[in-house]
């Protein structure tokens, strides 16, 4: 990816689309065909205006054969969406809806904030809609929370963006 933001969604069992990861500048999307499987599932959404990049899977392997630095980038790549995944997978499981939110919000931050007024401003537009499905709650649950932290000083937000404010404070509901 070369500019932008896009979210890549998978549908759920209740029909419902499951955000599963949202990409920044640098991050790959397909690196999962393009590495050996044949099908790629899942459904990609620019949610803000956004430059990509294509390659074929064959043209891709052939440039990681010549270019090993390319192939450590890439495994680096995956190696660190693997340990997301599993993070999230743990959050999931049993982890309750402030520690999901709160470890959703830090992530998003450090991926793609910038350095806004006092906080950091997640560069990607989101609605409550998504950040539910990110941490598998309801979009209500996710509101509350949100109003609550808003009201405490550690977000700030408005129509489709938020702000971190407080980034220790979300760092012990992460870690709590």
């Amino acid at each position: 990816m070369a500019t932008g933001a896009v979210k890549a969604v998978r549908p759920a069992l209740d029909g419902r689309e499951t955000i599963l990861d949202l990409c920044a500048p640098g991050d790959f999307l397909g690196a999962v065909p393009a590495l050996g499987e044949d099908v790629y599932s899942d459904t990609a959404w620019a949610v803000s205006a956004s430059c990509l990049l294509g390659l074929e899977a064959h043209d891709f392997d052939a440039i990681m054969e010549r270019f090993p630095a390319v192939a450590r980038a890439t495994l680096r790549g995956v190696s660190r969406r693997l340990s997301q995944a599993q993070q999230a997978v743990h959050l999931l499981a049993g982890a309750p809806l402030e520690q999901r939110l709160a470890a959703m919000l830090l992530l998003i931050a450090d991926k793609m904030g910038r350095p806004w007024d006092g906080g950091t401003l997640l560069d990607v537009p989101l609605t409550r809609e998504d950040l539910a499905s990110m941490t598998g709650a309801a979009p209500e649950s996710v509101s509350r929370l949100l109003s609550g932290w808003r009201r405490e000083g550690l977000i700030d937000s408005g129509r489709r963006w938020i702000a971190v404010r407080d980034p220790k404070a979300l760092h012990s509901l992460r870690d709590a």
